[in-house]
């Protein structure tokens, strides 16, 4: 897009790939760093592209072909589970930013019983979130409730319009689109006060260990890009308009709502949410119960920019 995040550019430029898994208010702060130009000023040439649902970014970082970012944390753990080295490195939304949508006479969660619920996929944020949500509710997912996945939020939406489903876990701005057809929003889940990881930065040990001062530098552009979106509205909702291919000011401003809504200014890794998925995870996978959450964080870029003072000196405290 052309635009510039200031002086400081680094002259050593360095290409790579970056991942993000979802067309949601929870990539902002990734959309301003590559177009907003931070990731550039720190000497990244970064293809940031679009693989849908986390479990397959999750893939491509482990591959090789894409080796950082940002995507759940489910999917996180998942690797782990398969023997992966996936860590996160940043966390800027530490709880889930979804809403249930379902057919109008669907008004109470009861009423899901016997209802069929879409999610991108098996093992990203929005299965795990519909998962969670049912348990509070007291119903068992793929018994009471079953869930089928789409592909991402719109397709989502599309089996809601089909037919296939009842219900669909999705996030702004599909679900202004769904909210216009005339679905009811039954919940707002970032009202349950879930700790998870819902949009993190990740990669793996190895590539970490081969390539540190890359992910130093990449880390440093998220942080400037996410607290120029917290600063420069007009900015912000030309870069998330590009990406949600829209100029429609309701979606836009509802993204980036729910975005300075649920993001926080200092991105620690939480190993609390990392918990919540290992014990959603560990009745179906036992497996879970034996990994410790603070083994899959890696909060070392961020505490060292803390300690010198980048936080202090973009937020003026």
């Amino acid at each position: 897009m052309g635009l510039s995040a200031g002086p400081g550019k680094s002259s050593a430029v360095e290409r790579l790939a970056a991942s993000y898994s979802a067309v949601s208010g929870a990539f902002v702060g990734a959309w301003m760093a590559k177009d907003g130009g931070f990731l550039e000023k720190h000497g990244l040439q970064v293809e940031l592209v679009y693989i849908a649902a986390a479990p397959k970014a999750t893939q491509a970082a482990l591959a090789g072909d894409v080796p950082i970012g940002f995507w759940g944390g489910t999917a996180v753990v998942l690797g782990r589970l398969g023997g992966a080295d996936t860590v996160i490195v940043a966390s800027v939304v530490d709880t889930v930013i979804f809403s249930l949508l379902t057919l109008p006479q669907i008004r109470r969660p009861e009423d899901l019983r016997g209802k069929t619920i879409a999610v991108s996929r098996f093992g990203s944020s929005s299965d795990f979130s519909t998962r969670v949500a049912l348990k509070r509710w007291g119903l068992e997912p793929m018994k009471d409730v079953m869930l089928l996945q789409s592909g991402g939020h719109p397709e989502s939406l599309a089996a809601m319009q089909q037919g296939h489903v009842q219900g669909a876990t999705i996030s702004s701005p599909t679900t202004i689109r769904a909210r216009r057809l005339g679905y009811h929003e039954l919940i707002d889940l970032g009202k349950l006060g879930i700790q998870y990881h819902h949009t993190s930065l990740n990669t793996t040990e190895s590539y970490i260990a081969r390539k540190p001062d890359t992910v130093r530098r990449f880390v440093r552009a998220y942080v400037e890009a996410v607290h120029r979106t917290r600063v420069d509205r007009e900015l912000t909702t030309k870069i998330v308009a590009s990406y949600a291919r829209t100029t429609d000011p309701e979606i836009l401003n509802e993204v980036l709502d729910v975005w300075l809504r649920y993001s926080k200014e200092i991105p620690y890794p939480s190993p609390e949410g990392l918990k919540t998925i290992l014990d959603e995870i560990a009745p179906r996978n036992p497996k879970a119960r034996t990994l410790k959450p603070e083994d899959m964080v890696r909060p070392t870029f961020i505490r060292e920019m803390e300690e010198q003072g980048v936080f202090r000196a973009l937020y003026r405290r």
